[in-house]
């Protein structure tokens, strides 16, 4: 996935493998080790009352914004974040909740935002 056509999507749908709309792109959260876009910050919800983080590694463009590779049912079960709260063990869920594997030929993600290897795009 383009760093660059990504960040540029701020704003823009996110779809579910079935391409029903699951929310908004709020934020991309870039991998320390390889600097490539690795998770988006969704914002989703009638009034965007819930914050999800979507792996980007598998997912594509779609329409005006990204498909991602799971069902909304499976997204929205994912497991509860907040926008500057992405540490330890919360981090740890997410990679286990999605199937990341944390080996160690994988760099470490940060879900900190600007500032230490995450891309706030507020």
């Amino acid at each position: 996935m383009d760093e660059n056509w990504l960040v540029g999507r701020r704003g823009s749908d996110v779809y579910d493998s079935d391409g029903d709309q699951i929310g908004t792109i709020d934020e991309v959260y870039l991998d320390e080790g390889t600097s490539q876009p690795e998770w988006v910050g969704v914002v989703a919800g009638v009034i965007g009352t819930r914050y999800l983080l979507v792996p980007v590694g598998n997912a594509s463009e779609y329409r005006d914004g990204l498909q991602v590779p799971f069902s909304k049912s499976y997204v929205e079960g994912s497991p509860d974040v907040e926008r500057n709260d992405f540490h330890g063990q919360k981090k740890e869920d997410l990679y286990a909740y999605y199937g990341i594997d944390r080996s160690s030929a994988l760099s470490d993600s940060s879900f900190a935002g600007a500032g230490s290897g995450g891309y706030d795009i507020e």
